[in-house]
């Protein structure tokens, strides 16, 4: 009897601990906080810090919705293009229609799929010899790396007779992408890079005195075939005079026979198709002569 007596006792304890038990639990429960809905938008934006690291600097990225990243207070951000417009009133566009325009500035279509000339502007990069186009003068001057160097060493451009487009290593597609100022005569002095555009010239040429352009052609002047090899150059004199002799043929202008100017007074270069300084002055006093 005794030992039931016991057996009741222990069971009464057991069930109390068990309702005390979970007297406290429900108190637990009952005590914890519920998020509300503008609590879990203030979790989500919480910053998640990232590094990156770049070759010019530590970059640090804050990630909300989309990374942002803070510059490098270092950096410095270089132009795309080394070309800088230079005109009178306005910098230079190349034009979507291909057009020239006659001595009235009116817009007339050409032919030539590839003519591109729009009057009074201008483009200058660092390798251009390309100054400002000014109202009083009465020539321009277009040419390559030649005439370059003929007005790096003679400042032809000085003279206010005189305006100067060129451009290192170019030749017909150049060409068609300048404007030109039909109020002025177009001297052109080109041909040596790609002789081979000869037809492509004489198109180009008749269409702009068919338009209304004065224009002269000043004829390519030779190499040193010798020392051209020397340096790299494959242009042959043969091939010269068929292209000088072409456009004297095929287009009806004023012809400056430079060519043969040279050949009859003798001429020296620097690499066997620049010429050298005195070689310059004798072209330079040979166009003054004739462009008065």
């Amino acid at each position: 009897m005794k030992d039931f007596y016991h057996g009741i006792a222990a069971l009464l304890l057991f069930g109390l601990i068990l309702a005390i038990g979970t007297i406290v639990l429900i108190n637990k429960l009952h005590d914890t906080p519920v998020m509300k809905d503008n609590d879990y938008q203030q979790a989500e934006a919480q910053p998640s810090m990232s590094n990156n690291i770049s070759d010019d600097g530590l970059q640090v990225s804050v990630d909300y919705e989309n990374e942002v990243s803070i510059p490098n207070e270092n950096a410095t951000n270089i132009p795309d293009e080394d070309v800088i417009s230079d005109t009178k009133e306005n910098a230079a566009s190349e034009p979507d229609e291909k057009t020239v325009s006659d001595s009235d500035n009116n817009a007339i279509t050409v032919s030539d799929d590839n003519a591109n000339i729009v009057p009074k502007e201008n483009t200058v990069s660092k390798d251009n010899v390309d100054t400002s186009i000014t109202e009083s003068s009465s020539y321009l001057l277009v040419g390559d790396s030649r005439l370059v160097g003929l007005n790096q060493t003679t400042n032809i451009s000085s003279d206010s007779r005189y305006d100067v487009k060129a451009k290192n290593g170019e030749g017909y597609s150049w060409l068609t992408k300048q404007t030109l100022d039909s109020s002025k005569t177009i001297v052109f002095m080109l041909g040596v890079n790609d002789l081979y555009k000869v037809q492509s010239y004489a198109s180009y040429y008749n269409n702009l005195i068919a338009n209304g352009y004065s224009i002269i052609f000043v004829t390519v002047a030779p190499v040193d075939e010798v020392k051209e090899h020397k340096n790299g150059y494959e242009v042959l004199n043969a091939d010269i005079d068929s292209f000088n002799d072409t456009i004297k043929r095929e287009v009806n202008c004023t012809i400056l026979d430079l060519n043969m100017y040279m050949k009859q007074h003798g001429f020296d270069t620097a690499d066997g198709v620049h010429y050298t300084a005195e070689t310059y002055q004798l072209i330079y006093g040979f166009l003054t002569d004739n462009l008065k």
